[in-house]
């Protein structure tokens, strides 16, 4: 994601949707699993499983959205070739 700078394109989350599904202790550690589920012309779908570190127990669910954003005018673009082409 680091990447897009060197594009000219920002990623701006437009939507996102958190299930709960147990508590955490101050002090948990949590591992964040993340993978892309949908590519479309100027947005992607992220799809998030989080989990106790310690007990492997899932946490919570979570899904954002993301629109591809001209860094220049700040106006919706398409993904980058590169971008696609990864994630297919």
């Amino acid at each position: 994601f680091h990447d897009f700078g060197r594009l000219g394109i920002q990623l701006v989350i437009v939507e996102v949707n958190i299930r709960y599904l147990r508590a955490l202790q101050y002090g948990d550690t949590v591992n964040v699993t993340l993978w892309v589920k949908e590519v479309r012309p100027a947005t992607t779908l992220l799809e998030y499983v989080l989990t106790n570190a310690a007990t492997g127990t899932r946490i919570a669910e979570a899904t954002t959205r993301v629109a591809f954003v001209s860094a220049v005018t700040g106006r919706p673009t398409r993904a980058p070739q590169e971008f696609i082409e990864a994630f297919r």
